[in-house]
């Protein structure tokens, strides 16, 4: 939590009128850190200057790795949006988590902690996916939060793993649908929990920035890493790139 308020005000201090481009490596960094880095990058950054975000996208390796969280929920910093305002307390919450092995109790720990509570569940799943039976061994895993959440089975988002893109606009949609209908009633409210694969977590920080959604977490303070596993691990996998802000998106 301090990591990513100190990283936000590093960040913030520094002079980019003389750079071209900046690079932001999430591959060894956790979301309590990138996430605050690269909203005031987008904030700070000139338009000339080119921000691309890269990670090393390596699913068999991630799920060896799992992430022992704090004893507490909370926004990651920068990304509170309208949770809690009073003008928003009558609004229809709508929370996004994303399902990974290991990370039952976390999630659950986010849940209790949504103020007002969830309205409605929709959990993020990876399809497609390098592991074609994820789906399966996440539902089996989770079936105990999803009755408890009142999760329809209709209600699944399915976001392409290796694509951040996908489940930006799948986001988009649904809030942009949302607003319509709730509109009248209170308003909507979306809420954001990437928890695991860092490319999918891209696509709900892309649509946080855009929208103000909050975002709710547990920060990492150790990981459980399966030794076995990963020693057996062939996959170097591959680098994502997202290009977020410059000169692809200077006005002609």
């Amino acid at each position: 939590m301090i990591g990513g308020r100190e990283a936000a005000r590093l960040a913030g201090e520094i002079d980019y009128r003389a750079l071209t481009d900046i690079v932001v490596d999430a591959s060894a960094l956790s979301r309590g850190v990138v996430f605050p880095v690269v909203r005031v990058l987008l904030g700070k950054a000139p338009a000339t200057c080119n921000l691309h975000l890269v990670v090393t996208h390596e699913p068999t390796t991630d799920e060896a790795i799992v992430t022992v969280g704090c004893e507490r929920a909370t926004t990651i910093h920068g990304f509170k949006g309208t949770l809690g305002q009073q003008s928003f307390a009558n609004a229809a919450v709508l929370w996004l988590p994303q399902l990974v092995p290991g990370q039952v109790s976390v999630l659950r720990q986010i849940y209790n902690a949504i103020e007002p509570s969830p309205h409605d569940v929709c959990p993020i799943l990876p399809s497609p996916a390098v592991d074609q039976r994820a789906i399966d061994s996440l539902l089996v895993e989770y079936r105990v939060e999803l009755g408890a959440w009142e999760v329809d089975p209709r209600d699944m988002i399915y976001a392409h793993e290796s694509d951040p893109l996908d489940l930006y606009r799948t986001i988009l949609k649904m809030d942009s649908g949302r607003k319509r209908v709730f509109e009248e009633i209170g308003g909507s409210q979306i809420v954001l929990s990437p928890v695991g694969s860092k490319v999918l977590s891209f696509g709900a920080l892309m649509a946080a920035v855009e929208r103000d959604f909050p975002i709710m977490y547990v920060e990492a303070i150790d990981y459980k890493i399966d030794e076995c596993r990963l020693a057996a691990e062939s996959d170097r996998g591959e680098l994502v790139h997202l290009w977020l802000h410059g000169e692809a998106y200077a006005e002609n």
